[in-house]
């Protein structure tokens, strides 16, 4: 289910910063958002199935073209067959529809999807599963494919078979619903199945301890497509109803049930300050903390994605997170031998470090900023930006001591080395050096001697970059590259 997902950013975080006449939220939260979102709908896609594999025992090698001619006659069979033939014409068509080059398109086009739809209804449970389990493939082609099992009335009939008596049956209208649900360009389709009655049907079977562990499986899945849309948000009013079953659901044993409820829970507050705060306050954070130590990474960057939104919030949600001790966890996770992770990880952080000075002298405390600038120095490109976002929003926010604990440690030339790597974050590197220059200016003032911070700045080598932005396209950037140079006077 291809679904991506927009960050916010909150401006609140930036009305009680002690310089806050000095930072600008949009400069401070600027990220790069292109490269992160596909890397979440690449966690996304592995995480959650959309297709529902054929057992590959039965699995024959069908040519495209052979699959085509044998529509007509398999639709033929459907109709007028008799049962045995119903269902054996059914799970053929199934079975192409099973594949990635099935004939998606000429099952639209040879008008076979009215004919699917109608069986849903049959008496046959075995029928009504295969024709099910066909909806769902199809379903997962894409948004034109799922517009048209929609356009053919088939929403009714699957929400009613969330209750039927065939537990197969259930599971797989369940599943065909979270298909025709998740895509993230088609908001509207989520909607209708939702407006339809599915929520409160698949609230019942997530809440009730006899549902087996597969249904679950899938039910999880369908829910966190059920929440997901950042674009275009489900009804808060009706999606807040399903928080009590995620927060359930993430106590869980099973890790695709984690999976699952941690994409759910990341996704449902859906860019709203309102509704993160919903959603803190529901008491997930310290499981989902205690999911950062989880052995599967499928499980830990949903969890990590929730976790950075709250820390995106304000003040009091950012708080959270440092209460129900997620640093240490997250100072792990600095180490985790997956980039995404690592780089997810230092985002986290860094908004952390956009906060007020509690908080970075919580990071510091946790002697989490060595390994910030040892990631600044040897990792992956990726890392080394979210890192150097962390550490430059700490040098802008940051209190003297915390500001001359990061110089010392050689935050200048990383900084400076970063100005030709990371053109998105210019904004947030200047506010940075800017205030460095700005402290040591104070001291000087206080002691009568020298700015101690210049030397750092000539040795690390950063003059000539700021010189160069002078002639930057940006006004902003031209004009703190100014103010920096105006120290050097």
């Amino acid at each position: 289910m291809n679904r991506e997902q927009i960050e916010p950013k909150f401006h609140c975080r930036f009305s009680t910063y002690k310089n806050r006449n000095e930072l600008q939220p949009d400069e401070m939260r600027s990220r790069r958002q292109t490269f992160m979102e596909i890397t979440r709908k690449q966690k996304r896609n592995e995480g959650i199935s959309t297709r529902r594999l054929e057992d590959k025992s039965y699995m024959v090698d069908f040519e495209r073209e052979t699959m085509i001619a044998e529509l007509p006659k398999l639709a033929e069979l459907i109709t007028f067959g008799n049962c045995h033939e119903q269902f054996t014409a059914m799970r053929t068509l199934r079975r192409f529809v099973s594949k990635d080059h099935g004939p998606f398109q000429e099952v639209i086009d040879f008008g076979i999807i009215p004919v699917i739809v109608e069986q849903l209804s049959s008496a046959n449970h075995l029928l009504q599963f295969q024709s099910t389990w066909a909806l769902s493939n199809i379903a997962a082609e894409g948004p034109n494919e799922t517009f048209e099992i929609i356009k053919n009335g088939s929403l009714p009939i699957l929400v009613r078979l969330m209750r039927s008596d065939d537990d197969d049956v259930k599971e797989q209208a369940v599943w065909a619903l979270g298909n025709i649900a998740g895509h993230e360009h088609a908001a509207e389709h989520r909607d209708m199945v939702i407006a339809e009655g599915a929520l409160p049907r698949l609230l019942e079977l997530i809440n009730d301890s006899k549902t087996n562990i597969d249904t679950l499986r899938v039910a999880a899945r369908t829910l966190a497509n059920f929440c997901n849309g950042k674009s275009s948000p489900p009804n808060w009013d009706e999606i807040s109803t399903a928080m009590p079953s995620l927060a359930s659901l993430i106590e869980h044993y099973d890790t695709e049930v984690l999976v699952s409820a941690c994409w759910g829970i990341s996704n449902i507050y859906g860019g709203s300050q309102r509704r993160l705060e919903a959603v803190v306050e529901s008491g997930v954070c310290p499981r989902l903390v205690k999911l950062l130590g989880h052995y599967n990474v499928n499980v830990v960057y949903p969890a990590l994605q929730a976790i950075r939104h709250f820390t995106g919030g304000n003040d009091e949600q950012a708080q959270v997170v440092i209460n129900c001790d997620g640093l240490p966890a997250l100072r792990k996770l600095l180490k985790c031998t997956s980039v995404d992770i690592r780089s997810q990880t230092c985002w986290t952080i860094a908004n952390l470090t956009a906060g007020n000075h509690s908080q970075i002298q919580a990071v510091m405390n946790e002697d989490i900023f060595p390994i910030l600038l040892r990631n600044l120095e040897e990792d992956q490109m990726v890392v080394k930006k979210e890192a150097n976002c962390a550490i430059s929003n700490a040098c802008a926010s940051g209190n003297p001591n915390q500001v001359n604990f990061l110089v010392k440690n050689g935050c200048i030339k990383h900084i400076c080395d970063m100005i030709e790597h990371d053109p998105e974050n210019i904004s947030t590197m200047l506010l940075g050096l800017k205030n460095i220059l700005k402290i040591g200016e104070e001291a000087k003032n206080t002691t009568g001697g020298v700015n101690e911070m210049i030397d750092f700045f000539k040795y690390a080598g950063g003059l000539e970059k700021i010189y160069d932005l002078q002639l930057n396209d940006s006004i902003k950037i031209r004009d703190l590259a100014t103010d920096i140079l105006h120290y050097f006077r």
